[in-house]
């Protein structure tokens, strides 16, 4: 329990020191299309039976209005539209991938931040340095 404790101070002390405004300029604008590409992937996903499945799903749970669910008309908690998010971001697995990992990170990173950063009425450089801290905590080896 002790080593889990560390673990997730250290990640936790790691995150709060990143600065948004310091972002290298080339690593934003590589978030900006990895952003734009996994809201592409959650439309086209929205269009298939796994993304209309979940918007239905997510629409029967309903939650507080907290974030939009894309390719839909309402609002929900922001669990329930990061999972919706996800699940049509991958459904016709157009999401990116990252090899030496064997994972999407898209598809968790973007999915997750996009309603966070709704809720909260994050400016779209925090929504970037979410998204690029998500990246990086989610492709290491």
């Amino acid at each position: 329990m002790e080593e889990q404790l560390n673990i997730t101070r250290t990640l936790s002390a790691y995150i709060a020191q990143v600065d948004a405004v310091r972002l290298p300029e080339e690593v934003v604008e590589k978030a900006k299309i990895h952003i734009l590409d996994s809201i592409g992937a959650i439309i086209s996903g929205s269009l298939l039976k796994p993304g209309r499945l979940m918007i239905d799903f997510v629409r029967t749970q309903r939650g507080s209005e907290e974030a939009t669910v894309p390719a839909s008309n309402f609002k929900t908690s922001i669990v329930m539209a990061a999972l919706a998010n996800g699940t049509m971001a991958h459904a016709d697995e157009t999401d990116d991938a990252h090899f030496p990992t064997v994972s999407h990170p898209g598809s968790v990173a973007v999915s997750a931040a996009l309603p966070v950063a709704e809720r909260e009425r994050r400016s779209g450089k925090d929504l970037i340095a979410a998204v690029v801290l998500g990246y990086d905590v989610m492709c290491r080896t």
